[in-house]
């Protein structure tokens, strides 16, 4: 758990979750910026990059694993 600021400077806390993970690993897979998805999240980058970088790392490698493994399999069905 990390500790954030509200707008109006009260300390909120941001939790980390199965839910918050996937969302984090879609928004990267779709092509979101980092800012963004701090934005989407309402999070600061250190959050970000502290609390998913799992998700950072590797959902633009996979989501190209799952497209290339379609196409693969388009391209050698007869």
């Amino acid at each position: 758990m990390s500790i954030e600021r509200n707008q109006n400077g009260t300390i909120k806390s941001h939790e980390v979750t199965e839910v918050t993970k996937a969302e984090v690993f879609a928004l990267v897979s779709f092509g979101n910026t980092q800012a963004e998805i701090c934005n989407y999240m309402n999070i600061d980058e250190k959050t970000l990059h502290k609390y998913y970088r799992h998700e950072l790392d590797n959902a633009v490698v996979q989501a190209n694993a799952v497209v290339a493994r379609a196409l693969f399999t388009k391209a050698t069905k007869q």
